[in-house]
């Protein structure tokens, strides 16, 4: 069975280590430049203590009338503000494309997985040379799962050293254009398109519906998760800040928190010398990243499992 599988889905493998070479050596020939600069800008040593502060000067103001920490702090953020000028539009044009890559996953590893052999009949051959309908769904969807998933690994890996520099100079890893491609849920987006492919080829048993359904089911789910599930994983917190009108203070961005909403200081008194404005913000923090990527991963590899059990139990009740 093994072995069926294997020339089977060969041409597939080959097609899909191809990818993984382009794609590597795209990385290499655009990511190699922005490492470089990014490392000659002294990013690496001044970003770590720029981002552990919660407020920084003006990014764009005059840094001469505070001390020397805040004003290194404050250069640090001005020369991240550039570089991300420089090289964000790019990352999240490119990016934004490698969004669809788990749904490709799903159109043409997943949907084709049961719907072709049931289009060419070549299903019932199998299942009267002793193999049992568990043992052949079983050994298909477990074998191709591990495949892709060594391959997601590899391009994780690659796109996770691509984009690390412009994700520390923007401090936005909760926007989607980022969270989406970054991290672990990039494996529970891929197990989820795969296993929606393999069950809407078993049940509509139709190679072209199945892949549309994998297209509509896998952009519902994501959008669904995304706009109304995730704000609220975790409960927000309320923060404040303390702004120095005379010296044009502001929240720091680099931070990374996920800013939900925002209400802005009312301003103070014309003339004023000793007031401070204070920021108030709804926000779910920085820290707590990794933990929203658990809990995305978690729940589309659930859906995964749910739809890997549905599609054994329809070949095994409801495929004649």
């Amino acid at each position: 069975m093994t072995w069926l599988v294997w020339r089977q889905h060969r041409k597939q493998l080959l097609f899909g280590v191809v990818a993984l070479l382009v794609l590597g050596a795209f990385f290499v020939r655009t990511g190699r430049p922005i490492h470089d600069r990014f490392e000659q800008l002294g990013l690496p040593e001044c970003l770590p203590q720029t981002i552990d502060t919660t407020v920084v000067a003006e990014l764009f103001g005059d840094a001469a009338s505070v001390d020397d920490a805040t004003a290194a702090i404050t250069r640090c953020a001005q020369t991240a503000r550039e570089f991300f000028n420089d090289y964000g539009n790019i990352i999240f044009t490119l990016g934004s494309l490698l969004l669809i890559l788990p749904m490709l996953v799903g159109m043409f590893w997943g949907a084709p997985l049961v719907a072709r052999e049931l289009e060419h009949g070549t299903h019932r051959l199998v299942w009267t040379q002793g193999t049992s309908r568990l043992r052949w769904a079983a050994t298909k969807i477990g074998l191709v799962s591990i495949g892709v998933l060594v391959m997601t690994s590899v391009f994780a890996g690659m796109l996770t050293w691509w984009i690390t520099p412009v994700i520390q100079t923007s401090g936005q890893r909760f926007d989607f254009s980022i969270f989406d491609i970054h991290g672990i849920v990039v494996f529970g987006y891929t197990i989820f398109a795969l296993a929606l492919g393999v069950f809407a080829g078993a049940v509509t048993g139709r190679l072209l519906t199945a892949m549309a359904t994998t297209v509509v089911g896998f952009l519902a789910a994501r959008l669904v998760v995304m706009l109304a599930a995730r704000p609220n994983f975790l409960p927000t917190e309320t923060v404040s800040a303390r702004l120095d009108p005379a010296r044009a203070d502001q929240w720091n961005l680099l931070h990374g928190d996920w800013i939900l909403s925002r209400q802005d200081p009312p301003g103070c008194a014309k003339g004023a010398t000793d007031c401070v404005d204070t920021l108030t913000m709804q926000i779910h923090p920085a820290h707590q990243f990794w933990t929203f990527q658990a809990i995305e991963t978690a729940i589309f590899v659930a859906l995964a499992l749910c739809l890997v059990l549905a599609t054994i139990y329809w070949i095994r009740r409801r495929i004649a």
